[in-house]
């Protein structure tokens, strides 16, 4: 395996150690797709692999969660298996899944993000919260 060819997401658990499936079977569905790669995720130790395979897989589809069930059987091209190839390797090494995405939601917005940025965590809408609960009598002048 060279830096140009990142391993693909597995389709089944074969003894030979090979974690790239042929072509035809990158040209498969959205949802098997899906499958192999929260396999993949998960034999490396990703906690969240069924979630952030089908985040990743989304995310190079280009389609929101109700596309996804409402069209499980959309094609999934060999141009997109590649670049699902490259994010997971990433994600594999462990970058954080919004770096790689690019973006992340706080607080119901879509922040931009990279390395040069922290990343928004669920516990920080928490301190948010408090502490707007703290400033709105302060601002209102009670």
């Amino acid at each position: 395996m060279t830096a140009t060819t990142p391993p693909t997401p597995r389709h089944s658990r074969s003894g030979s150690g090979n974690t790239a499936p042929s072509q035809e079977s990158l040209r498969s569905t959205v949802s098997t797709v899906i499958q192999a790669t929260r396999l993949t995720l998960k034999e490396a130790g990703i906690e969240e692999a069924p979630l952030e395979g089908e985040v990743l897989v989304r995310h190079v589809a280009g389609i929101d969660r109700a596309s996804l069930y409402s069209d499980p059987d959309r094609a999934f091209s060999y141009a997109e298996a590649r670049q699902l190839a490259t994010l997971v390797a990433r994600r594999c090494k462990r970058e954080p899944l919004p770096y790689i995405l690019g973006h992340w939601e706080f607080y119901g917005l879509d922040y931009i993000v990279n390395p040069a940025v922290l990343i928004p965590r669920p516990e920080t809408e928490t301190l948010v919260e408090e502490a707007l609960i703290f400033a709105l009598p302060m601002a209102q002048g009670n």
